[in-house]
């Protein structure tokens, strides 16, 4: 016999529930081997192997130590089909190997197609990793859905710690990349609805365009009473255009300052009382009654300016002076006490304010009016800053 086979076979009817069983005893190859060269009578293609069970058997089974339980090849048609009216179609079952391989050197078809034309899964894994998709030079995964009221893809994860979709790209490319008319929609029912976090040092974590005159590039909305915005930075937000707002601006801060140049190396602590040289730069007051007080430099105790005026880059040193709203000031009551409602004016005392006595010298130099009091000597009261 051809192929190097040898006869006789073993055969055994009705042997353990099979009609007929065929073994080949001492050798390698194949049992049954099955070759179908043309057509059947009525036009179709030939079979290599036919199985057919009308009950709940099955119409081929195979079963091996090591290699294939079943292979199939067709220059044409499928290498195996398998069909079944109640049961699975095909079925495979392996300890250590894949259970079902399926390998397509064309470009245009799929390794396995799974198709449902009754509204089925078309593709259904069930595991503790259901599925792994390697896409060597193309795709991982192409879903396209043709619906009009389902999702191509549907992801849920249940661990609090890992996301039901995660994707990465070692290659510098996107994580993740859509395109639609809505690219995408995020809703975070209990936690963020996005988190972007980059750890580039010359890139943003995100950037949203919008080519909309009418529209935002984001929009952020809250209808549960919670900002709708919410920024913590060094700078918490820089804005190069113009800022429209309907509402109140709400400044936590108690002052307007301005950033004014001093004089080298005279510094000025807050609540000091600052006035202007001849070169336009600030220093300590040192004379009662000065037309030259700008102000008190802003951020002693727990005042803080709400808004800073003119702060460009510059290389000399510069100090906020609060122009108007409350600060804490240096204040004098050696001479005079201090009550709320006093005008205050500069004194001798370096960098610090005293009550106004007489008004005809202090025209053009009052600082602004206390809003508390002290007796005697040197401390820090809250002054409403009015420069007058």
């Amino acid at each position: 016999m051809s192929n190097g086979l040898t006869l006789p076979f073993t055969g055994t009817f009705d042997s353990s529930g099979q009609v007929f069983a065929i073994t080949q005893p001492g050798h390698g190859g194949t049992a049954i081997w099955g070759f179908s060269g043309g057509v059947k009578p009525d036009g179709t293609p030939g079979i290599g192997v036919a199985g057919t069970s009308y009950d709940a058997g099955t119409g081929v089974s195979g079963v091996s130590d090591s290699g294939s339980g079943v292979r199939g090849q067709s220059n044409s048609g499928p290498g195996v089909y398998g069909t079944s009216n109640n049961g699975s179609g095909v079925v495979g079952v392996s300890e250590t190997q894949d259970a079902i391989n399926g390998t397509s050197s064309s470009p245009q078809h799929a390794g396995v197609s799974a198709n449902n034309n009754a509204g089925g899964f078309g593709l259904w894994a069930s595991a503790k990793m259901a599925g792994y998709f390697y896409g060597n030079g193309g795709y991982a995964i192409q879903a396209v859905s043709t619906s009009t009221d389902t999702d191509a893809v549907i992801a849920t994860s249940s661990s609090p710690q890992h996301a039901a979709v995660s994707a990465n790209n070692s290659s510098g490319g996107f994580g993740l990349w859509a395109r639609a008319k809505t690219a995408g929609y995020f809703y975070g029912d209990g936690g963020y609805a996005i988190q972007a976090v980059s750890t580039s040092t010359d890139t943003d974590a995100v950037i949203v365009t919008s080519s909309s005159p009418q529209h935002a590039a984001v929009s952020a909305n809250n209808d549960g009473g919670g900002f709708g915005l919410w920024a913590k930075a060094k700078i918490a937000g820089y804005f190069d255009g113009d800022v429209m707002v309907t509402g109140d601006i709400r400044l936590l801060g108690a002052d307007v300052a301005e950033n004014f140049g001093m004089i080298e190396d005279i510094a000025g602590e807050p609540g000091t009382v600052m006035v202007l040289d001849n070169s336009g730069a600030v220093t300590p007051s040192s004379r009662p009654y000065d037309k030259c007080v700008v102000g008190v430099v802003s951020g002693a105790g727990s005042f803080r300016p709400g808004l800073v005026l003119d702060t460009r880059e510059t290389h000399a040193p510069r100090a906020q002076i609060a122009l108007m709203g409350k600060v804490l000031c240096k204040v004098d009551a050696s001479d005079a006490p201090i009550e709320a409602g006093d005008l205050l004016t500069t004194s001798a005392i370096p960098g610090h304010a005293m009550k106004v006595r007489n008004t005809a010298l202090a025209f053009g130099a009052v600082i602004g009016k206390a809003l508390g009091s002290l007796a005697n000597g040197k401390g820090l009261v809250p002054i409403l800053v009015a420069l007058q």
